[in-house]
């Protein structure tokens, strides 16, 4: 490139620079433009800020070049070392190569050394990788990098306002959204937002972790109605729902949240399947989780106090059979869509791991086997003499015990109904889903 093309380029460098500088941006893009006019290639409107397809090129080859040359490959000539005075150089020719092209670790890296030694500000990195996203929403350089700003932020302040964790998080979950709607399917995108999520659990004595599951979970079952064939916002769902607090006494609230009584909903899934179930309206206000157990597991269980696991497993047959039902207006309506057919495999093998779970047993190599308990547990166990008595009860009873209980019937039954539903539309998934009941969770025999 001649000294004319470099000149005009570090000019379009530093007016990118200043723009960046200014006002919070939002988004950044590449405007098409065929010839070139004596005027500048950068563009700024609003929060917006964008460059003239023409110079990208020249742009990119120029800050590239510089940063691998003189600061890059090679680390012991000093020019390359970070300083007070290379740095802002650095910046200079980074900014716009990212931009152009966030797909270099290499150039993630050497920002990452830069915030390592305190030469950035973290507020500034996280508006320009949200910049990155803006065009790019696919790119796991950029997520990861916002990661590691937030985990040296949290290092580095011992002592944090109030509301500092809930506001890092409520930028990420803004920008999980902004890239998921950018870009379907965006795994990456999904990605971050479960571990913005554990970021939550690992902060929850600043803020409140079980609401923030509550929420997001209420999110994505919306989010999923109107994005049906993206399995990566369906993955992001089960990973809710096993994140779910289902001891908290706000589980009422849950329901609000909802829009639904997820009592009444297992009350009217068992008595289309059983009609001899048919109760009183007051059934689902008034019954016990006991008597839901008794009912669901032919089991009655001894009342004990420190035991935890009835009110658990009603919980668990609660949502699961919500999301089971869903999944059932999903597939009759949403036709052909394997993305669905993938979430139903999971919503039926949670429900027979709640099963297998409450007669202590475990699906081991395709057989039923007998749950090995860790010292913990015994240790448990002996302490209450009702959770060891109720423990012994439930090992004496036959492995296959719990493919004769009415849970189990109820939900074969289901099962076959919606896959006999789904053959007369000629949905080839629906005999997939079929043959993986019988093959994977081995329940042939039964189907």
């Amino acid at each position: 490139m001649d000294d004319f093309h470099n000149g005009l380029v570090e000019k379009i460098i530093k007016e990118l620079d200043n723009v960046l500088a200014k006002t919070p941006l939002t988004e950044f893009d590449i405007v098409p433009v065929e010839s070139t006019k004596n005027k500048t290639p950068v563009l700024h409107v609003n929060s917006s800020v964008a460059l003239e397809s023409w110079c990208v090129k020249h742009v990119y080859n120029y800050c590239y070049g510089d940063l691998i040359e003189d600061f890059l490959t090679h680390p012991k000539r000093r020019l390359s070392r970070v300083s007070s005075l290379t740095y802002k150089r650095i910046m200079l020719l980074l900014n716009p190569t990212l931009l152009i092209n966030p797909d270099v670790t290499t150039l993630w890296n050497k920002r990452r050394e830069l915030m390592s030694k305190r030469f950035l500000d973290w507020v500034a990195e996280m508006q320009f990788t949200r910049l990155v996203l803006s065009r790019k929403p696919k790119c796991n350089d950029a997520f990861s990098y916002r990661r590691f700003v937030i985990d040296h932020v949290m290092r580095e302040t011992s002592e944090r306002p109030p509301h500092f964790v809930s506001t890092i998080l409520e930028d990420e979950l803004e920008v999980c959204t902004m890239t998921a709607d950018k870009c379907p399917n965006n795994y990456h995108s999904w990605d971050h937002r479960r571990w913005a999520l554990e970021f939550a659990w690992k902060y929850r004595a600043e803020v409140d972790s079980t609401l923030i599951f509550y929420n997001e979970y209420k999110f994505i079952v919306s989010w999923t109605g109107h994005h049906v064939s993206d399995y990566s916002c369906f993955h992001y769902r089960q990973y809710c729902l096993k994140k779910l607090n289902l001891l908290d006494e706000r589980w009422p609230v849950f329901e609000k949240m909802l829009e639904a009584d997820l009592r009444e909903n297992v009350q009217k899934f068992i008595e289309t399947r059983d009609p001899a179930q048919k109760t009183s309206k007051s059934f689902k206000k008034t019954i016990e989780d006991e008597d839901i157990i008794a009912y669901l597991f032919d089991y009655v269980p001894n009342e004990c106090s420190c035991y935890t696991k009835f009110y658990e497993t009603c919980r668990k047959i609660e949502i699961y059979i919500y999301e089971l039902t869903q999944n059932n207006d999903f597939v009759k309506y949403y036709k052909y869509h394997e993305a669905l057919w993938y979430h139903r495999r999971f919503i039926v093998t949670e429900i027979l791991t709640t099963m297998y779970d409450f007669f202590e047993i475990e699906r081991v190599n395709g057989k039923l086997a007998r749950k090995k308990l860790s010292p913990d547990q015994m240790e448990a166990l002996q302490k209450c003499k009702k959770c060891g008595s109720r423990y012994s009860e439930v090992t004496k009873k036959e492995l296959d015990w719990v493919y004769h209980c009415p849970l189990f019937k109820i939900l074969i039954q289901h099962e076959k109904e919606v896959v006999a539903e789904r053959r007369k539309d000629m949905d080839k998934h629906a005999g997939r889903h079929e043959n993986y009941l019988k093959c994977v969770h081995g329940l042939a025999a039964h189907y």
